[in-house]
């Protein structure tokens, strides 16, 4: 005599049941991160990074605008001058000579410093480094506020701190050089 797959089930115990449950809860929710809730999340990170740099560059050529006296309440205008910046031709050497000179004057020791290729996008191109450095907090704050301020387009992340014993911290973090695309 066939038994059917229920009647297979009520013969085993409470526990056995319960388990049998909490497994087939577990699988199911298993699947639905792997398949649903993980590209999901991959995409809003990504879309908050990209928004975070658009903004950036918008700043950017916002303050240049205001230098200029080009610039309107809300709107910000692109004028020739901001344009040719912005595709100005790029060099990632350049830019990783900026970053070590400034960190040197500020008193950050360098330990390493790696490049990790290019991704090209659409219309712009990401180049990241790696960074390990050495400082006091002090400096390593300084450091960072003089990324900002530059020319260069540059999202920092991840980052990683830790404290030494003789009050300096070591910082590793991965520097993303962003700059457009050239027409030509």
């Amino acid at each position: 005599m066939k038994r059917t797959l229920f009647e297979r089930v009520e013969d085993l115990s409470f526990i056995t049941r319960y388990a049998l449950v909490i497994l087939i809860t577990l699988l199911i929710t298993a699947v639905w991160y792997e398949v649903f809730y993980r590209p999901v999340q991959k995409r809003l990170v990504r879309s908050r990074d990209e928004i975070a740099t658009l903004r950036k560059r918008a700043r950017m050529v916002n303050n240049m605008n205001q230098q200029t006296g080009n610039v309107g309440k809300y709107e910000i205008v692109v004028n020739k001058k901001v344009l040719a910046e912005l595709k100005r031709p790029f060099e990632i050497d350049d830019a990783i000579d900026y970053m070590l000179h400034q960190a040197l004057q500020i008193g950050i020791h360098i330990d390493n410093c790696i490049s990790q290729g290019e991704r090209k996008k659409e219309w712009y191109t990401v180049s990241p480094v790696l960074f390990n450095m050495q400082g006091t907090f002090d400096a390593l704050q300084e450091f960072f506020e003089v990324i900002s301020n530059s020319n260069f387009l540059v999202r920092c992340g991840p980052v990683s701190l830790v404290r030494d014993d003789d009050n300096r911290v070591s910082l590793r973090c991965i520097m993303n050089y962003y700059h457009l695309e050239s027409d030509e």
